[in-house]
């Protein structure tokens, strides 16, 4: 268990988590794990991959059993930012089931999502069950590519989630791949979840890839899946995914 401050005071890093700021072993269980932290980046520090429990998976397998994050995040200068998980740029193997986390807000330059910020490797498999998501806002700053959802920003490698959801007012993005549940998703499949929000929206220039349920979907199975999520953008309106 964690609480307390987590204060970051230097410069360009990886890793910044509520329990463990970067993990590169081989097999990492969390069971009955929990972190109340108030994480806290400066703006003008560059930290990639800040998570409520994990910042940084580099590698190896990890299981979450019953275990959440509620605190709070003040992170204007960090990318890839997640309630559980921030980042994982390698062939992880992520189980988590009966987990959650709850928090007011996040704003971050891209790379967020209410439980994981972003699943970056392509080999990489997430196995995520009964797992949610309870914020206010998530809001990024970048211009170019958002990648900010109601549960996770970006997903590159094989994402498998049933019986998850994300509740929030609002999730927006200067940016594209702006999402209800995902950003982007390249793989995997998504059953019985749902999206509880107010609005999606984006005020990028160039609008695209921005969705109720997700922003961006390649290769993606979706099963008994909705989204009570609003789309307000300042360009051409893209259209909900899921009823």
């Amino acid at each position: 268990s964690s609480a307390g401050l987590c204060s970051i005071n230097n410069y360009s890093s990886c890793g910044v988590g509520g329990i463990v700021g970067s993990i590169q072993t081989s097999t990492n269980v969390f069971n009955d794990c929990y972190s109340t932290s108030d994480i806290v980046v400066k703006e003008s520090y560059s930290i990639t991959g800040i998570g409520g429990l994990v910042g940084f998976a580099n590698s190896g397998t990890f299981k979450f059993y019953n275990s959440y994050f509620k605190g709070s995040f003040d992170v204007p200068g960090g990318e890839c930012v997640g309630g559980i998980i921030g980042f994982d740029n390698s062939s992880s193997s992520v189980v988590a089931e009966n987990c959650y986390s709850e928090f007011d807000s996040i704003t971050c330059y891209n790379c967020v999502g209410g439980f994981i910020g972003s699943q970056g490797g392509s080999s990489s498999v997430y196995t995520l069950t009964g797992c949610y998501t309870d914020f206010t806002k998530i809001e990024t700053t970048g211009i170019s590519d958002a990648y900010a959802a109601g549960f996770i920003g970006k997903s590159v490698g094989t994402l498998n989630c049933s019986k998850c959801y994300a509740k929030f007012d609002s999730v927006s993005g200067k940016g594209n791949n702006v999402g209800g549940f995902a950003g982007m998703v390249t793989n995997g499949s998504i059953s019985n979840s749902y999206v509880q929000g107010s609005t999606v929206e984006s005020a990028a220039v160039n609008l695209s890839f921005v969705g109720g349920f997700i922003g961006r979907n390649s290769y993606l199975g979706m099963n008994n899946c909705y989204t009570t999520a609003a789309i307000n953008c300042d360009s051409s309106v893209v259209s909900k995914c899921g009823t």
